[in-house]
């Protein structure tokens, strides 16, 4: 495939969404992207939904082609010494690495960027936790419903005026795409940064850290005005609330022009 990083090659090492969807970003721009599996079960996403059809396949599942479009694949058992001296020759011809192998489990699975320096100094290693490699919380393990809390915004996403009524979370693995995002980006600029130094890098990646900064004013109340967040009710731009309808809730956002005649036009047009 062509593009503006036809000239990389990347490996991938996880399961999951936040690793994946960081390479499908630059498989996306022309990235070589190798996407490494365990033997048997595979990447975890093949037995998520939607499946074509209604079908579970692992070879059907509407998340997992979702997320490795424009990618070549192959299985290692990396718990496995000769596997892992496999991965490291595959390295000697990488760019970057990107994982979310947990980091109590990293160097058992042979993701160990000193050890990969020896014979790759130039390889950027990207390393996608819950909590981040280190700090006090780095052992922490988290699914997204852990780390969308644990950022900050499942407990202000409930009904505003309410503040007995229970915390929500987005739907699907939202802190994950947002990890995936930081994780693409960073590894750019880690390689941008190579030019100039000639070696590799190694980016630590928290999702935590990645919800928390999509808080939109929230995590500046208390910096600037000594206030905590909580659910402040509607927003001075509309439509941007919940509605019931016969049929259910939905979760209306139209703040922009377009959005608003696009809307408009999907109800018909009503008077």
């Amino acid at each position: 495939m062509s593009g503006p990083l036809a000239h990389l090659r990347v490996l991938e090492v996880g399961g999951g969404v936040s690793a994946a969807y960081a390479t499908k970003l630059l498989a996306d721009l022309g990235a070589d992207v190798v996407k490494i599996e365990p033997p048997g079960s595979g990447d975890p996403t093949r037995r998520r939904g939607p499946f074509a059809g209604g079908e579970p396949h692992p070879e059907k599942s509407g998340l997992f082609l979702y997320l490795n479009a424009n990618k070549r694949g192959m299985t290692l058992d990396l718990t496995d010494a000769r596997d892992q001296e496999v991965l490291e020759r595959l390295a000697t011809r990488a760019d970057l690495l990107v994982h979310n192998v947990h980091p109590s489990e990293a160097a058992a699975h042979g993701l160990d960027y000193a050890r990969f320096t020896v014979g790759s100094p130039r390889l950027v290693m990207t390393s996608i936790a819950p909590f981040g490699v280190t700090g006090p919380h780095a052992s922490y393990r988290g699914t997204d419903l852990v780390t969308w809390s644990a950022g900050g915004v499942s407990t202000l996403n409930g009904q505003p005026g309410e503040p007995d009524r229970p915390p929500l979370k987005a739907f699907g693995d939202q802190s994950g795409f947002q990890a995936g995002v930081n994780a693409a980006v960073a590894s750019l600029g880690a390689l941008f940064g190579r030019i100039q130094t000639g070696r590799g890098d190694h980016i630590e990646v928290s999702t935590q850290e990645c919800v928390a900064a999509i808080l939109e004013l929230t995590f500046e109340f208390w910096p600037y005005c000594g206030l905590v967040a909580s659910r402040l009710g509607a927003k001075p731009i509309q439509p941007l609330c919940f509605m019931e309808c016969r049929d259910g809730w939905i979760f209306v956002c139209c703040v922009e022009e377009h959005q608003w005649k696009s809307f408009v036009d999907v109800m018909g047009n009503p008077e």
